[in-house]
């Protein structure tokens, strides 16, 4: 056993090691002292003294890796590179396509974005496409130097640079109001999604028929057994029908993993902030035409999450400073949706709606059905009581938004009931744990610390991740979509949403 897995480790580090060689290999041609690219002529003047090109992964690994090439002699000079397959790894039937237009779509819309939002886009200047083979293809842009760390490890740490809420807000709204753009952009990064409808309702389905390994801290099965099956999978049908509505140009990944900002100058020191207040938008490959809501929605997810576990720890100022950060980005986003963008009550009600179910396609469908990013979350000091009771609020949050979204009942509210809709659902969650917390420390509050995800160095690949959870879709023995079936099943849904 020991030796099959000393082979395994000893093939996958082979692989690493060959994939690195053919970045460095594609990039060093690129590097030309009169590049119109500042990044790559500044890694050719250091080739030309007699330097030496590397480069080290910074995420990755199952239908992509990203790295940072660069300069051994001087790694401030750096670049970029995402090398991208048209199979995912994780599946051993290579025939399963990934369509590699995905990054050529990537690409474009990195430059799209760029002109859209003008000189000070907060959008990596996208270099190059390289063709290596079939079956990869690598994208170089310029090292978004300014955006040193993902935004989430702010969250994590319960303090946020708040001039960095309506930096994201314009953007957001930005690229949705674009009207010059085709509906069926970017249409074969869909089925990556769609895979996953299905296996959330055969999930759901165990968790309330499991009546011997529930823990009974976990308030969210009481309330998904609550809901019952037909009505969480009219749910997730309507969430899914939303999803193939092309109302607008979306980023479609916009959380908060995806945004990149100028690290904090001290992990000591929480509520200290640098100068820049530098944002960078970043993994552009799922954007497609899509509902409004969405990439709003998505931004909430982690934020809400992160806002219950600071309650569970004591820490109340925390919890609603991140809630009043989801706030203050929907001010900003509605300012320009109805100044710039025409948009009537009615509309922005509408648009409101579908952010709630997005946010819980995060708290209930991703943190708590497929475990993404829970490991991440502050979180590690509690006792497993204490986790349950924190994982069952964030999902229970979900399930209650999902119902409003998209439930069988649904009624349209206006803007200002959801609103206070929403705060309330939130605040509920964040006194019931703020009430454990007190029972178990009395006035006190655990101390803050910061982020582990910024002391480990590591990023989260969102592209990974997603693999992952595609792959439980495809490995569920009931209801998963086959992989054949997965365009069609698109195609289905488009034509009920058109009719």
């Amino acid at each position: 056993m020991t030796s099959l897995f000393l082979q395994e480790a000893m093939m996958i580090l082979q692989e690493k090691e060959d994939k690195k060689q053919v970045v460095l290999t594609a990039v060093a041609p690129l590097c030309q002292e009169h590049s119109e690219f500042s990044g790559l002529a500044s890694l050719a003047v250091g080739l030309q003294q007699g330097g030496t090109l590397d480069c080290k992964v910074i995420s990755g690994g199952k239908t992509n890796y990203s790295y940072q090439v660069y300069l051994k002699e001087d790694p401030s000079k750096k670049v970029f590179a995402k090398l991208a397959f048209d199979y995912a790894l994780w599946n051993p039937d290579r025939t399963v396509h990934y369509d590699l237009q995905r990054t050529v779509n990537e690409y474009d819309i990195m430059n799209m974005f760029a002109n859209i939002m003008g000189e000070y886009a907060p959008v990596a200047q996208p270099y190059h496409l390289v063709r290596i083979d079939h079956h990869t293809m690598m994208l170089v842009t310029e090292w978004a130097s300014a955006g040193d760390e993902q935004w989430a490890n702010q969250f994590i740490d319960g303090k946020v640079d708040m001039r960095i809420i309506p930096k994201i807000a314009n953007a957001l709204a930005t690229l949705n109001l674009f009207e010059d753009f085709d509906p069926k952009f970017n249409d074969n990064a869909r089925p990556c999604l769609l895979s996953l409808f299905e296996a959330f309702k055969d999930m759901f389905r165990q968790t309330i028929n499991n009546t011997t390994n529930n823990d009974p801290n976990d308030s969210s099965i009481a309330v998904a057994r609550e809901i019952g099956l037909e009505e969480f999978s009219i749910m997730i049908d309507n969430m899914e029908q939303d999803y193939m509505q092309r109302e607008c140009l979306i980023h479609n990944d916009a959380h908060v993993f995806n945004l990149l900002v100028e690290k904090k100058p001290s992990d000591d020191d929480l509520d200290r902030f640098g100068d820049k207040a530098s944002l960078y938008i970043c993994d552009w490959e799922m954007a497609v035409a899509g509902p409004a809501g969405a990439d709003p929605g998505k931004f909430f997810g982690y934020p809400l999450a992160c806002a219950i576990c600071h309650a569970m720890n004591g820490n109340k100022e925390s919890a609603y400073h991140l809630l009043e950060c989801t706030n203050e980005f929907w001010k900003v986003y509605e300012e320009i949706l109805s100044t710039r963008g025409g948009k009537d009550t009615n509309a922005l009600a509408n648009i409101f709606r579908q952010a709630l179910g997005w946010a819980s396609y995060f708290l209930y469908n991703g943190f708590n059905q497929l475990d993404l990013f829970v490991d991440t979350m502050p979180i590690h000091d509690l006792a497993p009581d204490d986790i349950a009771r924190t994982r069952g609020a964030w999902s229970s949050l979900g399930l209650r938004l999902m119902h409003i979204a998209y439930g069988s009942n649904r009624q349209q509210l206006s803007l200002v009931d959801y609103k206070i809709l929403y705060n309330n659902l939130v605040t509920e969650q964040i006194e019931v744990m703020l009430g454990f917390a007190y029972e178990r420390d009395g006035p006190s509050r655990r101390l803050r610390r910061s982020s582990t995800l910024r002391a480990s160095g590591k990023r989260i690949s969102d592209a990974m991740d997603m693999a992952d959870v595609v792959a439980i879709a495809y490995n569920l023995s009931v209801e998963a979509i086959p992989s054949s079936n997965i365009d069609q099943r698109a195609d289905s849904i488009s034509q009920k949403v058109a009719a």
